[in-house]
């Protein structure tokens, strides 16, 4: 398994996308997403395979006219991928380690059970911010 565990995570550094992504309509309300976006079918498959998820051919197609393979999970899924994967990841180790974290912000008790406190609302607007930037930085 770990020879597989390897393999995805080096799909994941080389076209994946891991991040956290912010609901518009709720204050610090975040989704963390993995996912991989390519042109072999394989690929995607393997993942949804070992991780569930579906894998999906998208309409676009790329400039030379090939079919594009996307898989994606999210929250509680990725979570669990991602747990797995982060000892392989080489590239996106440190984005994989900034949504690990906030996906536990996510899931910590809140004192407020309807809303969330300005302070844990400041918690996740960082490491949203870190996360993006850490994207920005390769």
């Amino acid at each position: 398994m770990s020879a597989t565990l390897a393999y995805i995570a080096g799909l994941i550094d080389g076209e994946g996308y891991i991040s956290a992504s912010k609901n518009s309509r709720t204050k610090g309300s975040y989704t963390i997403v993995l996912s991989i976006s390519m042109c072999r079918r394989e690929g995607v498959d393997l993942c949804a395979r070992a991780f569930g998820g579906k894998a999906r051919e998208k309409k676009r197609k790329t400039i030379t006219g090939r079919s594009v393979y996307i898989w994606t999970i999210h929250s509680k899924t990725a979570e669990k991928a991602l747990t797995k994967l982060l000892p392989f990841l080489r590239v996106r180790n440190r984005v994989a380690k900034l949504v690990l974290r906030m996906q536990k912000l996510i899931h910590e008790p809140t004192h407020c059970v309807t809303r969330l406190t300005e302070r844990e609302i400041l918690k996740r607007d960082r490491i949203y911010k870190k996360i993006k930037l850490a994207i920005l930085e390769g």
